[in-house]
């Protein structure tokens, strides 16, 4: 996304974002890609960005003023929505530590990955039963 913020033309923005359109919409929308891109930069031209201006700012401008619908606003979407920390690394990382404990090492890696989905995905009225039940405090036969 640096490289999309930081492109001085159409030809740079279309070779920075080719493959990450292609992992999010798939290779049919490549190419529309490039037609927004060249669209883009015909309507408004390179602005006068440098390095130091917040990638953030760039982002905003590219989706400000890209047509809505388009693949180039779609991927700046995508990518504004992106969490940019790792929270939920941190959190995944806990709630192995939590259920895995080295009392529990003999522990399937199935069974701790289904016990990891059940325990991320819940909402804040289950926590205390599913922690107790994903922790192995309640055994249910």
């Amino acid at each position: 996304m640096i490289a999309l913020a930081n492109a001085n033309n159409a030809k740079e923005m279309i070779a920075a974002n080719r493959e990450l359109t292609k992992s999010l919409f798939g290779d049919d929308l490549v190419e529309k890609l490039a037609d927004d891109c060249i669209k883009f930069f015909v309507e408004h031209g390179c602005w006068n960005w440098n390095r130091q201006n917040s990638i953030t700012a760039k982002l905003y401008k590219i989706l400000k003023n890209s047509r809505k619908g388009c693949v180039l606003n779609k991927l700046v979407q995508s990518c504004i929505v992106t969490a940019p920390h790792s929270m939920q690394t941190e959190r995944a990382v806990k709630c192995h530590t939590l259920l895995k404990p080295d009392l529990l090492s003999s522990m399937s890696r199935d069974t701790v990955n289904e016990r990891m989905i059940i325990t991320l995905n819940r909402t804040a009225q289950e926590r205390p039963t599913s922690t107790s039940f994903c922790c192995g405090l309640i055994s249910y036969h």
